[in-house]
């Protein structure tokens, strides 16, 4: 049936079990809703691998414009250069009923964030995984990548609960300059999770990942 491209209804309409988009990855299941979009478990048709992908919601306001498409854009391209076990994996990106779509590796488990909820964590468990998140932040930040919105639950625990990467880098951009692919005087990030830098709208650095991991450490 008719639908208006990249409208919510259309996406939903579209995106279903057994749809292939991209003319290769077949979709699967959904798993997650969240704020942004949906995420997708899907199957990579030629190369018969599982894949997740991220699909833009289409009745954000912001959606209306170019604003979402380069925030989704951004993401996957800092994401692909990374190339770190500690972070999740980007291989693709493109377009579906009018909605960019963002391919990454299938991740079992859930966030730190669920993790921290079942109970304190001693220190014996936590130190392996914020080493993990550390590493991955710094191969980031090798790469001139800054996070900018490091959070329980932007930190994923793979089902083996000893595995954990870094995930959701959908506001990172280049440290000591803050790109603001947003509307005037808004800023970027999870207000509890902030930097002072950044709730100030000041540069942002590597060291601004650091604060917010230890913010994010001590906040839950």
């Amino acid at each position: 049936s008719a639908c208006l491209v990249g409208s919510e209804m259309c996406i939903r309409d579209r995106a279903r079990e057994g749809v292939v988009i991209g003319e290769k990855y077949r979709l699967e299941r959904e798993v997650a809703r969240g704020a942004w979009g949906a995420v997708w478990r899907a199957r990579h048709e030629v190369l018969r691998k599982t894949v997740a992908i991220k699909i833009l919601r289409g009745d954000r306001p912001e959606a209306s414009d170019d604003w979402a498409e380069k925030r989704m854009l951004r993401e996957a391209r800092a994401v692909s250069q990374i190339r770190h076990p500690s972070v999740v994996d980007v291989s693709d990106f493109g377009h579906f009923a009018g909605a960019p779509y963002i391919v990454m590796e299938f991740l079992e488990g859930h966030s730190l964030a669920s993790e921290i909820r079942k109970g304190a964590m001693s220190w014996e468990r936590a130190r392996p995984l914020l080493l993990q998140a550390i590493e991955g932040l710094a191969a980031a930040h090798r790469q001139g990548i800054v996070h900018r919105d490091v959070k329980p639950s932007n930190l994923f625990l793979l089902s083996d609960g000893v595995t954990l990467k870094v995930v959701d880098f959908g506001i990172a951009g280049p440290g000591n300059k803050l790109t603001r692919i947003t509307t005037a005087g808004e800023v970027l990030g999870t207000p509890a999770f902030m930097s002072p830098e950044q709730t100030r709208g000041m540069d942002i650095t590597a060291q601004s990942d650091i604060c917010l991991l230890y913010t994010s450490d001590a906040a839950d």
